[in-house]
């Protein structure tokens, strides 16, 4: 993921994010500039790279990537910088991991 990044912008995600996007973010509010056909390609395949690895297990990151997929067909610049804070976080967090108990719990009286 991260070498896909660096080939595609030509610096590694940063990982300064503490978030795959910020309190209070409103994908839907942003007005910047429509991305060329280039760069809407670009974003398509980082919104389904991102839903690739939901599906790998890292669903703290789904809500946000389901909210910046409904803009694929039409993506803007703000919705581009927002995946690239997406993948910043994951890059930053590339060792997080949902831990399940498989062990019986003691429920008994003691």
């Amino acid at each position: 993921m991260e070498t896909t990044y660096m080939q595609l912008f030509g610096e590694k995600p940063s990982q300064k994010m503490r978030s795959p996007l910020e309190k209070g973010d409103n994908p839907e509010l942003d007005t910047t500039d429509f991305l060329d056909e280039k760069n809407t390609k670009i974003y398509q395949s980082m919104v389904g790279a991102a839903q690739w690895i939901i599906s790998l297990g890292r669903f703290d990151i789904a809500v946000h990537v389901m909210s910046l997929s409904s803009f694929r067909s039409q993506p803007r610049k703000g919705h581009l910088e927002r995946m690239k804070r997406v993948y910043g976080y994951l890059s930053k967090m590339k060792h997080a991991a949902i831990r399940f108990r498989t062990d019986m719990p003691d429920v008994s009286d003691q």
